[in-house]
């Protein structure tokens, strides 16, 4: 199951910290930090203007 949600700056970059403090595998790409985590869920966030699309695949 796929969800996207949009956050602010601060706030992605909060949850960014906690899923990066959580997780296996780190890919870092033009624009974009994809992490997976222990529960094999997927989660990517994309820069955006003001924020970034933070997109949720879970395992």
């Amino acid at each position: 199951m796929k969800q996207t949600y949009y956050l602010p700056d601060i706030e992605a970059l909060d949850l960014m910290k906690q899923v990066k403090a959580e997780s296996k595998h780190h890919i870092s790409m033009v624009n974009a930090e994809r992490f997976f985590d222990k529960f094999k869920n997927i989660v990517t966030f994309k820069m955006v203007s003001n924020g970034y699309i933070v997109e949720l695949v879970r395992g």
